[in-house]
């Protein structure tokens, strides 16, 4: 795939460029009207309008949450290649307005950008990059500051994770999960909690990644995430595959199945397709697998991400 992103040497150039007294300064107060005003539109054709008339008007710190805000909503639907380009564009306002927490998330945004394809040496740079912004930056108490070094440290504990560096993703994990505590967020929790749970499962100590999954059932049922459960009963359902308790296996995976059908998130909605059509093959029931194995191909060619085409092409 073409490379979409801007080398991190690059940008400090441009920061160092932009440091001066022609940079704008925007107010906490107007920062917030905008930031009000993306969360107002983000999910609705009107932000496509947000970002003609912020371009009209050549206010840089809007352009980079508004194309924030749409390279999540491009994520979110798969459509990686053109997340992209929107979390570049935000990284290039960003950078413009000298604003630390926006380059931040787009550094954050771009870093998931390129794990969900599979990318992991770009989704490292990104998120290691976002996360030295925030141990520099001036602000680390905020909720804002602090969230942003929790995703940083999320991407970063799910990269090492990948790459089976257990221990250094632990570690990011905890942090993170310390963080999440710190402000009150059972949807960090939940994901923190299962993340660990994916450790001990590494681990092989599968009543201890159990206990971690059972805690992020909880609380993504207290918030009523219905991506957070449908994973969760993937988790579940992969512990019972691990121990060949394959008819369990299939009614989690397909409780996570049923949860994802109708929503747009065709990335992990493919896991779950992909999970069910595994445990078929494993009972050597082909048939019941193939129309599941269709549906995976279809869905990784659409999302285009390379490791979900090694799981369907196995």
């Amino acid at each position: 795939m073409k490379r979409l992103h801007i080398t991190i040497s690059c940008l400090l150039v441009v920061l160092l460029c932009a440091c001066n007294d022609t940079a704008p300064d925007y107010s906490e107060a107007e920062k917030g009207m905008v930031k009000a005003t993306v969360a107002r539109v983000q999910k609705s054709d009107s932000l496509d309008f947000y970002i003609d008339y912020y371009t009209q008007t050549e206010d840089h710190y809007a352009l980079a949450v508004a194309y924030n805000a749409l390279g999540r909503n491009q994520r979110n639907k798969a459509n990686y290649a053109e997340a992209l380009v929107a979390h570049n564009k935000a990284l290039e306002y960003a950078v413009l307005v000298v604003d630390t927490p926006e380059i931040v998330q787009a550094c954050n945004n771009l870093g998931t950008d390129y794990r969900r394809l599979g990318e992991l040496k770009e989704a490292s740079l990104h998120h290691y990059k976002a996360l030295e912004y925030c141990e520099e930056y001036s602000d680390k108490s905020s909720y804002a500051a602090v969230k942003n070094r929790v995703v940083s440290l999320n991407g970063i504990g799910n990269i090492h994770l990948s790459m089976g560096d257990m221990k250094v993703a632990e570690r990011a994990f905890r942090r993170a999960l310390a963080g999440e505590t710190q402000l009150g967020s059972d949807l960090g929790r939940a994901i923190n909690y299962a993340n660990l749970g994916a450790i001990f499962e590494n681990y092989e100590q599968y009543d201890s990644a159990k206990v971690y999954y059972t805690r992020s059932m909880e609380c993504n049922q207290r918030i009523n995430s219905t991506l957070g459960i449908s994973l969760c009963h993937d988790h579940f359902g992969r512990l019972y595959e691990i121990t060949e308790q394959y008819d369990s296996a299939l009614v989690e995976y397909r409780k996570a199945y049923t949860l994802m059908q109708g929503n747009n998130d065709s990335w992990h909605a493919l896991k779950a397709a992909i999970a069910i059509a595994r445990v078929y093959m494993q009972q050597g029931k082909r048939t019941q697998a193939f129309p599941y194995l269709q549906e995976a191909v279809a869905m990784a060619d659409v999302t285009q991400s390379h490791g979900r085409m090694a799981e369907v092409s196995v």
